[in-house]
Order: C-alpha cells, then sequence, then structure tokens
C-alpha cells in the first residue's frame, strides 16, 4: 500500500517537474531573444555612428557649414600640415624616450567660478612597462592648469624602486617627473638585461667570477 502511494505521488510530481522545467526554459529562451535583440539594435546603432563619423561624411558637414569646398581652403590646409607635424614628432617623442600612448579619454566633471575639473585617462606603455593613468585637473579661467588627483596603476610588486616612485609621483601629482623618471627606469633596465646577457655568470664556492663569452675569466 505504501508502495503505491509513492508511485502514486511520483506520478503527480514528475508532470509538475517537467512543467515547470519547461517554463523556466522557455522564460530563459524570451531573456535571450530580448537580450539578441537589444545587441542588434546597439550594433545597427554602432554602424550609423560610424557611418557619421566617416572622414567623407565629416568632410561633407564642414563643406556645408562653411559653404565651399574645404580642401581647396588654406586655413584647412595649414591645419592638415600641422597635424602631420604633430604626428612626426609624436613618433619622435615615442622613439626617444619609449614612452607609446595608446588610449586616452578626457572628461568634463563640474564648472565652478573657480576653473573647470576635467577627468582624464591614459593608457600606454614605456619600453616593456603597461600603465594606466587616472587623474584630474583644474583648469582656471586664466588658462592655469593644475593636477590635482592622481591615480597609477602598473604591476611594479616585483622592484621596490619602481613601487617607491609611483607612491611618489602620487602623492606629489607630478605627471611630468613620473614619465621622466620611467623612462629613465626602463631605459636602465633595458641596458641591465643588455649588459648581463653578454656574459655567461659563473660561480666556485671559492671564487665567483663572470666569464666572457671569449672565455677571460674576471674575478668579482
Amino acid at each position: 500500500m505504501t508502495r503505491g502511494r509513492s508511485l502514486l505521488c511520483e506520478e503527480i510530481c514528475m508532470p509538475k517537474m517537467e512543467e515547470n522545467l519547461i517554463e523556466r526554459c522557455e522564460d530563459a529562451i524570451t531573456s535571450l531573444k530580448q537580450e539578441l535583440e537589444e545587441l542588434q539594435e546597439q550594433y545597427k546603432e554602432n554602424q550609423r555612428e560610424i557611418v557619421f563619423l566617416s572622414s567623407t561624411n565629416i568632410n561633407q558637414g564642414l563643406e556645408s557649414f562653411y559653404g565651399k569646398n574645404i580642401s581647396d581652403d588654406p586655413n584647412m590646409r595649414t591645419i592638415q600640415t600641422n597635424l602631420v607635424h604633430r604626428e612626426q614628432e609624436i613618433r619622435f617623442f615615442n622613439t626617444v624616450n619609449g614612452i607609446e600612448l595608446t588610449k586616452y579619454l578626457k572628461k568634463t566633471e563640474s564648472k565652478s567660478e573657480e576653473g573647470t575639473i576635467f577627468n582624464h585617462k591614459l593608457v600606454g606603455c614605456c619600453h616593456f612597462l603597461s600603465f594606466e593613468l587616472e587623474f584630474k585637473t583644474l583648469e582656471e579661467k586664466t588658462k592655469r592648469c593644475e593636477v590635482i588627483h592622481l591615480k597609477i596603476f602598473m604591476d611594479c610588486d616585483w622592484n621596490s624602486d619602481l613601487k617607491e616612485l609611483v607612491s611618489r609621483a602620487q602623492k606629489s601629482l607630478n605627471l611630468l617627473g613620473f614619465f621622466r623618471t620611467l623612462s629613465a627606469f626602463t631605459e636602465w633596465c633595458e641596458y641591465r638585461k643588455s649588459t648581463f646577457s653578454q656574459f655567461k655568470v659563473k660561480q666556485n664556492w671559492r671564487y665567483p667570477y663572470l666569464k666572457l663569452q671569449s672565455g677571460i675569466k674576471i674575478c668579482i
């Protein structure tokens, strides 16, 4: 009798469990369809923005605004020439100091009588070290600009000097000093690595020495 009741309960519960499972699956499918539609709409919007921001449309917009062909405008030709010159300068400085900037964002945070506060995000690398900077600047009406907050994200746990450099830069809010010191530090690391690669280190229990590739031994 007990076994019969158990079988009866199973027969009643199983359809309900299957029904609940089907409902959950249908809800999940509906949710996925909605997300897919939203993603498709976002993709279409992004494509429209890309087309809108294309150089052709920008030139057409400028020509419509100025009422003439901007390629014939001496001012526009001067701007384009200056832009090429600035790009060449950036490549030159990247070669000299090893710093390459890959991403930069700027956003207005607030405006007041004192001036305007901007949020900046800067991403790049210096030789083999990657960095990400988030900082705020206060730009006064007198065109004076001051860094008022600085946060540096770097993998610096492997070197105490680098860790101290990051900490000191965040306290002093000295962006220029940070980049100068970082460039010198990475250049020193590269030079040190290159120098030691020329030696094959040998160590005896009594007479440690460096052995040059030519076979000459130098005692330490």
